[in-house]
């Protein structure tokens, strides 16, 4: 089932759905006529795949089509600007705009207990957290790998902000010494996140979120099996986060424990 398949399934049995998501429901079923903008046009093809060396170690790590080239970066062990290794279990991330031909990416990687890598720590008995690297797209190549976020558990997914930010998501809601299962906000500027859970987006095991650009709402879903959860973060200012809000879940009407994946 697709994304689109679902908000319109959810929006035809939610009970009492508030304005905000109808609006939201409505962008999404206005389809390409409405939407034409903001849609990828059709690809025709590039071809057979071949094996394919990566410019930066030689590796044939990918296949790609005939004229195409890649650059790898930020391997797990390369040392970063302060001296640290590259953490491991690279993840979810995402790419911002860092300056005339700069693209700065914001990358989780997925640990568990452990060591933190980073000076920005919530938990120092965490190792999961999230790296920022300046990649030079004029020269194409690796300027700067930093360490922006660190001392959480199971950073999975998450997603980025209209305003510039990179929203961590703990996948887990376990307890070493404080709890997990947090939303953490890490800036894109090159600054450290301020290691500061977002406690009203919610407490559990988060997967990714998405801000409506509109109204600034955050809709965030839940990997937890069969008890996982869609969620409304509504925050009291839109754009601030930290500044606090309200959380809403989805339900379906006379339904208990209603199960969407209708796939």
């Amino acid at each position: 089932m697709d994304r689109r398949s679902f908000l319109l399934t959810g929006a035809a049995v939610a009970a009492g759905a508030a304005l905000p998501f109808q609006a939201l429901i409505a962008r999404v079923a206005a389809g390409p006529s409405q939407n034409a903008g903001l849609r990828r046009g059709q690809t025709v093809g590039y071809g057979p795949l071949f094996e394919t060396a990566d410019t930066a170690t030689g590796l044939p790590l990918l296949l790609l089509p005939e004229g195409f080239r890649y650059t790898t970066l930020g391997w797990t062990g390369d040392l970063m600007s302060n001296g640290v290794p590259t953490p491991s279990n690279h993840d979810g991330m995402a790419a911002f705009a860092a300056g005339p031909g700069r693209v700065r990416l914001v990358r989780n990687h997925e640990r568990s207990a452990g060591t933190p890598f980073s000076g920005a720590v919530y938990d120092p008995l965490a190792s999961g957290g999230t790296t920022s690297l300046d990649f030079d797209a004029t020269l194409g190549e690796l300027v700067d790998a930093h360490d922006s976020l660190s001392g959480t558990i199971r950073n999975c997914a998450g997603g980025l902000t209209p305003w510039g930010t990179w929203l961590s998501c703990e996948e887990t809601n376990e307890f070493h010494t404080y709890p997990h299962g947090y939303v953490f906000e890490v800036p894109a500027d090159g600054t450290p996140g301020s290691a500061l859970p977002l406690r009203d987006m919610g407490r559990f095991a988060h997967e990714a979120v998405a801000v409506d650009p509109i109204t600034g709402d955050v809709y965030e879903t839940e990997d937890a099996g069969t008890s996982s959860g869609f969620y409304r973060f509504v925050p009291n200012t839109p754009g601030d986060l930290a500044g606090g809000g309200r959380l809403f879940m989805l339900k379906v009407k006379d339904t208990w424990q209603a199960n969407l994946n209708l796939s």
